[in-house]
């Protein structure tokens, strides 16, 4: 919808967006690993085992062990299905609720179909941010109700978030 502005410009007007805006959504985008993904975990892991008792470092050994266990347990978890809403005060994430006080800014990361998220940053330093997948949440919606509580401001992805998704975690 477009109107025209005192000196004839013309505007771009945003839909009024009702609140809360509610919906489901996977809490994570799901890789099937395969066999090969275990032995190239494995392998690492023993390398960096043999490594870790060759420089005596027995610690470093338990650590690599323990830390392959976790990644393999999660590489093989199953994402359950969450709620969303983002309501007049804040937003809903299953039962934890976040204030948009606490909240600095967001963004609507929509370049990629398969990784399609909602992304805050707040403004404490323990928690930087969270994201919070669209599934069939409308984008526009979502940013023309937010848009009026919170600065929208572009999230640069870290190259430690690069690698986990390279290796499907």
């Amino acid at each position: 919808m477009q109107t025209a502005t005192d000196n004839g410009q013309k505007e771009e007007k945003q839909p009024q967006v009702k609140l809360p805006i509610a919906w489901s959504a996977l809490e994570y985008r799901y890789v099937p690993k395969g066999p090969n993904w275990f032995w190239f975990l494995g392998s690492g892991t023993l390398a960096l085992v043999i490594t870790a008792i060759f420089l005596k470092n027995f610690l470093l050994a338990v650590f690599a062990v323990i830390a392959a266990l976790a990644i393999a347990l999660q590489g093989i978890r199953k994402p359950k299905k969450i709620s969303i809403s983002v309501e007049e005060k804040g937003v809903r994430v299953e039962s934890k609720f976040y204030e948009y006080e606490k909240i600095k800014s967001f963004w609507l990361e929509t370049e990629r179909p398969e990784k399609k998220e909602l992304v805050f940053e707040f403004k404490g330093k323990m928690v930087r941010y969270i994201k919070v997948p669209l599934g069939n949440a409308n984008p526009a919606d979502l940013k023309s109700a937010l848009i009026k509580l919170l600065q929208e401001k572009k999230y640069e992805q870290p190259f430690l978030e690069t690698i986990t998704d390279i290796l499907g975690l």
